[in-house]
């Protein structure tokens, strides 16, 4: 799992790579295909790579080269779970977030559903991140909702793709669902504040590389979106690409309140965090100050307690009036 460069998030996870949809925006596909080697010539090297079904593969082990190389994506762009990267998010102690699966569609229909329960699992083992899952096929959501088997966690947020309002977007007051508008294309029509009322934040974003500034989105169809959301109540982010089209002083910056949070896990918590010695209050070391003690000359000294800044500050008044009482006598 990376940093991400993607600004809805702060890493990237891949356990399932590929998408059988040819997207002519996709910049996924072209960087994996980039970066695959002869990905043809590597899936007839068995057993590193296995076929589970049709267009479906398997990666037990990362993808090591002759020359001590790993290939991201060995098999191309076509749909592999790699099970071996099933473990990162517990790997990110502090609470982040992550976008899972960008370099293909976790939901696709061509995805076995063993594969999405697996990523649900896996990602329930580090309950301390938000993760942020997006498809072009959010029928696939109600579809596992149906099955009892999509998580109902405040971590866990659904997002659908759009790039008209005709397009197909799942907004569920039950879970946290969202909308991303990218690229945007065409108008909003209609009244979309009743789909922006189950949404919790949308997205916007115009198109990019080869095809940027082939489609602008024009300012009506984007005050057309801030109205219902804001309508709704519904927070808007807009990408970077937006600012040359609606101007630096107007940008939306806006994200859920959870995102902004950066959670510690309790073990975290055992190893950064003190009580005050005072107050009592339970808070980072890093926020504290730290009360040192010096047996006798020429020890290095020992950290005994901690206090936190406000009982610091009381404790620091209260000495220094003591001493210019005294000056005073």
């Amino acid at each position: 799992m990376n940093r991400t460069k993607n600004e809805l998030a702060d890493y990237a996870w891949n356990p399932v790579t590929g998408c059988l949809k040819d997207c002519r925006y996709c910049y996924a596909k072209k960087s994996a295909l980039r970066f695959a080697s002869d990905w043809r010539r590597n899936l007839a090297e068995r057993p590193k790579v296995r076929q589970v079904g049709a267009n479906l593969f398997e990666l037990d082990a990362p993808w090591e080269t002759t020359n001590n190389r790993f290939l991201n994506n060995p098999t191309g762009f076509m749909p592999t779970i790699h099970r071996y990267r099933m473990d990162w998010p517990q790997k990110v102690k502090v609470g982040s977030t992550i976008m899972v699966c960008t370099d293909g569609d976790l939901f696709g229909p061509w995805v076995p559903e063993d594969w999405i329960l697996q990523v649900f699992a896996a990602a329930e083992m580090a309950p301390q991140h938000q993760y942020i899952f997006l498809t072009q096929y959010p029928v696939r959501y109600q579809n596992l909702a149906n099955h009892g088997v999509l998580p109902q966690k405040n971590n866990f947020w659904y997002g659908s793709t759009a790039t008209i309002l005709s397009d197909s977007v799942w907004a569920n007051e039950k879970y946290n669902t969202f909308v991303a508008i990218e690229p945007l294309l065409g108008p909003f029509e209609g009244d979309a504040t009743k789909t922006f009322r189950k949404l919790k934040w949308a997205v916007i974003g115009a198109e990019t590389g080869q095809n940027a500034k082939k489609v602008i989105p024009k300012a009506g169809w984007i005050q057309d979106i801030l109205t219902s959301a804001d309508a709704a109540g519904t927070p808007v982010f807009m990408r970077s690409n937006m600012e040359s089209i609606v101007g630096a002083e107007n940008m939306r910056r806006e994200k859920p309140a959870a995102f902004l949070q950066k959670i510690p896990t309790v073990e975290q918590k055992k190893r950064l965090w003190e009580h005050c010695t005072v107050c009592g209050k339970y808070r980072p070391m890093k926020e504290m100050y730290a009360l040192l003690l010096r047996r006798k000359r020429g020890d290095n000294p020992e950290r005994v307690a901690y206090m936190c800044p406000e009982c610091y500050g009381k404790f620091s008044m209260k000495h220094f009036e003591k001493g210019e009482k005294e000056d005073e006598v």
